[in-house]
């Protein structure tokens, strides 16, 4: 365990460290194309992507996953092998796209559109190709290559993208850089992995075993199609491009806690197959993978919550009036986010068929709440709508996972370590009620917010887990000592309140 535990500790701050400078990035990114294209131009770039994204999906097959777990698993002809057929997919359903364009574009309401997901056909192909290499990537803990691309990617994306909007090509200077930003980052992506004795080829006797194990995991996908189009047909109905902006907003803000959330999960996922084989210490590393996932992003996410509308207008300006609403509401979802790593067993013991039936079950009773929600609040009722159904899939995966598995979270620890979040964010929030003007209020707010997180921190969290995460992440480059400063600085506080107490 201590081994595992150190290498997916590791792994998540390496790709924390970096998700950090890619959100960055992102949010610089954002602000000045946002700015620059206005609420409706920003949520019409949203709109043209629904097809492009869609289509992403459908060309993973559900091999994404499987590259990284045989990656993980050294069975690396297995994974070689998916990232093969899934770049190959990509190709296929990116020219499927390309010529059925124009008919996508009227389904969106839109047929100014034909054109836009013509060139975002690009995207489709490098987006498979990028994200099948630094999957691979991942499962042989190349953490840091991984993040190199990505950080490639993005800051291409978004010096081409600005520099074609200031050149006069408004949304389709947003097209063309998402698509040359992910060809750079797919080349980057190729150029960092790393040589082995397998062949990049398609190995047919892996293929068979490669579909048992994916076919489960895409089933859900390919319902989700006609679902994608009933709901695309639905927002084109009741949401406008102003709303779909500030909707995007929103998710570039939340962006964080899901780059943070994201990098704890690769690297979860990456290291906990390597106990398949000794259940007890993987389910033990389960729990514990809870309590930590507890402990992080849900201070990450009460934060936002907390300043949603500070951080919407200082950063994007008072036009997108709606975004704040959004942002809080999404953020405050993230709070389920301890319960994920259930799901995740389910898919390391390779269980995809209860993965999938969870998928569908899910996304059966998702349908009628946000068709509902959708149509009588428009974006909002979406939103709402979209963390309902998250409730549900996780109670629904809780239960499962539970009845069939015998598997459960420590609830307790669990809850004891999202109460320093918690309280946090109540008592910032009452301080916060009587004091006016947004500058005022983040000024005051986010130290007292600190403050309170570092000391409730210091009093609940066990000193053998503060110890436990700054002994793996001692040896890491730059962030290593900064957390080895911090876990000291918890201890120190934590004694001077008992002496204090005493």
């Amino acid at each position: 365990m201590s081994k595992v535990g150190s290498r997916a500790l590791r792994g998540g701050f390496v790709i924390g460290l970096g998700s950090l400078t890619y959100h960055a990035i992102s949010i610089v990114g954002s602000v000045v194309i946002a700015r620059l294209l206005t609420p409706s131009g920003y949520g019409l770039v949203s709109i043209a992507l629904t097809y492009p994204l869609l289509f992403s999906g459908i060309a993973d097959l559900g091999l994404s996953t499987a590259i990284t777990r045989y990656a993980s698993a050294g069975m690396h002809r297995h994974a070689l092998t998916a990232l093969l057929l899934r770049v190959l997919s990509g190709v296929f359903f990116a020219l499927i796209m390309y010529a059925m364009a124009n008919y996508l574009a009227l389904t969106l309401r839109r047929p100014y559109l034909g054109e836009a997901i013509q060139i975002l056909s690009i995207f489709v192909i490098a987006n498979i190709a990028q994200t099948s290499v630094t999957a691979y990537l991942v499962g042989v803990g190349r953490y840091g290559d991984y993040i190199a691309s990505d950080i490639a990617r993005n800051a291409s994306r978004v010096i081409i993208t600005i520099a074609l909007v200031l050149l006069g090509m408004g949304v389709y200077g947003a097209y063309w850089g998402f698509s040359i930003g992910y060809l750079i980052g797919a080349a980057c992506a190729i150029y960092l992995m790393p040589s082995t004795n397998d062949r990049l080829k398609v190995d047919r006797d892996a293929i068979k075993e490669l579909l048992n194990y994916s076919i489960p995991l895409y089933a859900p996908t390919i319902v989700s199609i006609p679902l994608g189009q009933f709901y695309n047909i639905l927002m084109a109905n009741y949401v406008t491009n102003a709303e779909m902006g500030n909707y995007q907003v929103a998710g570039n803000l939340l962006a964080g806690v899901g780059l943070i959330s994201g990098a704890l999960s690769t690297a979860l996922f990456s290291t906990l197959p390597t106990l398949l084989g000794e259940d007890y210490k993987l389910r033990d590393a389960v729990r514990r993978a809870s309590a930590l996932i507890a402990l992080v992003i849900p201070s990450i996410a009460l934060a936002l919550a907390l300043f949603a509308r500070q951080a919407v207008y200082i950063i994007y300006g008072e036009a997108y009036d709606l975004a704040p609403t959004y942002l809080m509401i999404m953020a405050m979802s993230n709070l389920l986010a301890p319960l994920s790593v259930l799901g995740m067993y389910i898919n390391i013991i390779g269980e995809t068929k209860v993965s999938m039936a969870l998928t569908l079950v899910n996304m059966a009773a998702g349908l009628p709440i946000t068709w509902l929600f959708l149509v009588k609040m428009g974006m909002l009722g979406a939103v709402v709508a979209s963390v309902i159904n998250g409730t549900i899939g996780s109670a629904l995966t809780v239960a499962v996972v539970k009845a069939r598995y015998g598997l459960s979270i420590d609830a307790v620890k669990t809850i004891r370590y999202m109460t320093p979040a918690l309280a946090s964010a109540l008592i910032t929030y009452l301080i916060m009620m009587p004091i006016h003007g947004i500058y005022l209020q983040l000024a005051i707010g986010l130290p007292i917010y600190m403050l309170s997180l570092a000391v409730l921190i210091a009093v609940i969290v066990s000193p053998g887990d503060l110890e436990y995460i700054a002994k793996t992440s001692r040896d890491i480059k730059y962030l290593g000592s900064i957390m080895t400063k911090t876990v000291a600085l918890e201890l120190k506080v934590r004694r001077l309140i008992r002496t204090t107490a005493g």
